[in-house]
């Protein structure tokens, strides 16, 4: 590799945590892993310590899952599943509490895990993503 650490599976975004009068700013690591499988039920599952919120979950089945089953169909690759994770242990300890994935300001983060874990591409931890789609 060129000196920089590249992990399949793995982006970098910002999560802000707020306890209603202040914020904190912390870089959360999103972690996608894809399965082959031809069972065609929950295509995009939530695990880890972080809770991702319901609406949130439903965000990315609606609007990112649609890029990805046309990847996959354009490329010949088989049908996936993703197993989505969050995790920032700093974060979590400062507030004393799980954290809540609420939002879509992670989309892109979550967008380029998934794009990682279903092609093989390493992604550079030197980058942080943000962003809706």
């Amino acid at each position: 590799m060129d000196g920089k650490e590249k992990i399949i599976g793995q982006a970098k975004t910002v999560l802000v945590v707020s306890d209603g009068q202040s914020q904190l700013g912390a870089i959360t690591t999103i972690f996608v892993s894809a399965k082959s499988t031809e069972d065609k039920g929950c295509k995009v599952c939530c695990t880890g310590s972080s809770e991702f919120n319901e609406h949130t979950i439903e965000h990315y089945r609606k609007n990112l899952l649609p890029i990805f089953d046309s990847i996959c169909g354009r490329c010949n690759i088989r049908y996936k599943n993703f197993s989505i994770s969050a995790e920032n242990l700093q974060a979590a300890a400062i507030n004393d509490a799980k954290l809540e994935i609420n939002g879509f300001s992670a989309d892109v983060s979550v967008f380029i895990a998934m794009l990682s874990a279903l092609l093989g591409v390493p992604v550079s931890q030197n980058f942080v993503f943000s962003g809706h789609i």
